[in-house]
């Protein structure tokens, strides 16, 4: 006789796509239970249904997961305006998901926007104590657009330690530095969204 027991499939928690298999426990049988399917990168975002954002300034596109909520900001860096886009999970209030900065500079000039920006730009959303854990690391996304990467952990309004992770390039004399935060081991892990995001992104609208 056997009992059986279910878990729930899927759940969805910031940037994060965590599925769980069913099991069915049996008993008196010599005969192993073949193991489940390993879930893929590729199986998994297929679990999540995404939608283009176009920049309103025509500065880039985007896709991004359907359900997450959008808004749009600006900042100042050194005396230089930088305009912000935050893709936000439904229902997250300590995580920003994703944050798109964007910087228009003259030819030549050197950017105020870096990878030294990111606690200033996450400290308004109460996201503190950034650590760099690695990085600048090269990645070149599916289009052949050069990035430079960084990897850390950031601590939200909850006292809850998130990965992070984050790209900048400069593109046509405009800078852009995407910033993700997530929990623990999935942020551009084995669901890889972040860099989905990467590789979708489009200069001009």
């Amino acid at each position: 006789m056997c009992t059986k027991r279910s878990y729930p499939g899927i759940t969805v928690s910031a940037l994060a796509l965590l599925i769980i298999v069913g099991v069915t426990a049996c008993g008196g049988s010599s005969a192993a239970a073949a193991p489940p399917p390993t879930a893929t990168p590729s199986t998994i975002l297929q679990k999540v249904t995404y939608t283009t954002y176009t920049d309103p300034q025509g500065q880039f596109t985007v896709q991004y997961p359907s359900t997450w909520q959008t808004q749009t900001s600006n900042t100042t860096l050194s005396g230089t305006a930088v305009n912000l886009t935050i893709f936000t999970p439904p229902a997250k209030k300590t995580s920003i998901g994703y944050l798109v900065a964007t910087e228009s500079g003259a030819a030549g000039s050197t950017p105020a926007l870096t990878l030294e920006s990111i606690p200033t730009l996450l400290a308004p959303y109460n996201l503190t104590g950034y650590t760099q854990a690695s990085g600048p690391t090269p990645y070149t996304d599916k289009s052949g657009t050069l990035w430079q990467t960084a990897q850390g952990t950031i601590t939200n309004a909850a006292g809850k330690t998130l990965s992070l992770d984050a790209a900048l390039t400069t593109q046509n004399n405009l800078t852009y530095l995407i910033i993700a935060d997530g929990p623990p081991k999935t942020l551009g892990g084995k669901a890889k969204i972040f860099y989905r995001l990467l590789d979708t992104f489009t200069f001009g609208g």
